[in-house]
């Protein structure tokens, strides 16, 4: 669509006299101040096309020529290339998305699985209160909760001592409740009984097949204790005082010498805070401590340049010219990641997905060092040795951040 420009030569953004279409000291297009829909969706989509041609101009060299990006913008070469921090945020808000995502979803299978374990539980419960069942129905029945596909049980006879039977239970059949589940008996080679009888059976022996591992589940259980023990119990323990206006009173009762410090009130004043959520108290911290995470990534941007300062002090560049670097690095880290997290979400075999998470960390590590290489021209081995020194160091401000940030987040969480 033919744009309409003015005929007067003066830029109604700044009144400096034009030469030409667009203002030379404020960069304005001098056109027309009353536009149809047409021109002004024409403008807009221009606008889109032209972010989206920097964009996928930028993605070459970005992910296939480590370096590239931050020395043609070092060298002046930058109109054609999507600028670090735009590229920056908009790589980590599509990067922070589908983590959050992909994490919610692993929230809600675990989820799933907590409460399947308290279903089971529960059952379990109900079958050790029920009389009308004996020890043989009670085995099969806990079998089958435990997420068993079928159950074998070996029995002796009472009466002759010798026989047996093997029972087997479909685990799908106790969605109906215990009272349909259907039980198959198959009579033994050496069984001289047609029929079963309940009461008079001894169990010895019941083999479960299909069932989930147990250790793992048992290992779940733990880390939610653990978890548990570390912040939830401690946040919703009992306390004398109901209130945290109480608490204060109860303080100012107390000598002075015995009252609490300004960290035991703070941490006080919170536990209060996080009480009125429940059990939800942990799922609501973690909530804020996730939307806290790319705050934190953005602060950690400049104090790895900071490290990249130290760590190349001999070759004299300016602080953001590290700073640029540091920009592009992590937009390639977090591009990359996206693109193995979607393959990753794929059905894929657990072998595959090994090798997919080897060949990814073994691409970052090669990615890293070739791109120190293009930017800081030192030799090879002096570069390994820098990476090393500058992972510890990174290693370190990242924890560093974290634990703040944790801090920050129970403190503004509620």
């Amino acid at each position: 669509m033919k744009k309409h420009y003015r005929h007067e030569n003066d830029c109604l953004n700044c009144g400096t006299v034009l030469e030409g279409k667009f203002c030379h000291h404020c960069g304005q297009e001098n056109l027309q101040i009353k536009e149809n829909f047409g021109h002004l969706m024409n403008h807009a989509v221009s606008d889109y096309f032209h972010f989206d041609h920097q964009f996928f101009h930028t993605l070459k060299p970005l992910l296939l020529e480590p370096g590239k990006l931050t020395s043609e913008y070092m060298a002046g070469r930058r109109v054609q290339y999507l600028h670090p921090i735009k590229m920056y945020i908009f790589i980590s808000l599509i990067f922070f998305i589908l983590f959050f995502k992909h994490s919610n979803s692993e929230d809600e299978s675990d989820g799933k699985k907590h409460a399947d374990r308290e279903a089971i539980a529960k059952v379990k419960k109900d079958m050790e209160n029920d009389k009308s069942m004996n020890p043989l129905q009670k085995k099969i029945m806990e079998g089958v909760v435990e997420n068993a596909q079928n159950v074998s049980v070996d029995t002796t006879d009472d009466t002759t001592n010798k026989g047996g039977f093997h029972l087997t239970v479909d685990k799908n059949a106790l969605a109906g409740g215990s009272n349909n589940v259907k039980i198959t008996t198959t009579k033994s080679k050496d069984s001289t009984h047609s029929k079963h009888n309940w009461h008079s059976a001894k169990v010895n022996k019941v083999v479960v097949t299909g069932t989930a591992s147990k250790d793992t589940d048992d290992k779940d259980d733990e880390d939610d204790d653990t978890s548990d023990g570390s912040f939830t119990s401690r946040m919703l323990k009992d306390s004398k005082d109901s209130t945290y206006a109480a608490y204060l009173n109860s303080q100012k009762s107390m000598p002075a010498d015995a009252r609490d410090n300004f960290f035991e009130r703070m941490f006080e004043m919170k536990r209060f805070a996080y009480k009125k959520y429940g059990d939800r108290a942990k799922e609501v911290f973690l909530e804020d401590f996730k939307h806290n995470v790319p705050k934190m990534m953005f602060v950690l941007l400049p104090l790895f340049a900071v490290i990249l300062r130290f760590a190349f002090w001999k070759n004299k560049k300016f602080y953001v010219e590290h700073l640029i670097f540091s920009f592009h690095l992590h937009c390639f880290l977090f591009l990359f990641l996206t693109i193995i997290m979607l393959l990753m979400m794929l059905p894929l075999s657990s072998t595959l997905k090994g090798w997919i998470d080897f060949a990814a960390t073994m691409g970052v590590i090669i990615y890293i060092y070739k791109s120190l290489r293009a930017v800081y021209h030192r030799s090879r081995w002096r570069t390994i040795s820098k990476m090393i020194g500058m992972s510890f160091a990174y290693t370190f401000v990242f924890s560093f951040c974290m634990l703040i940030l944790v801090m920050i987040t129970a403190v503004t969480a509620v």
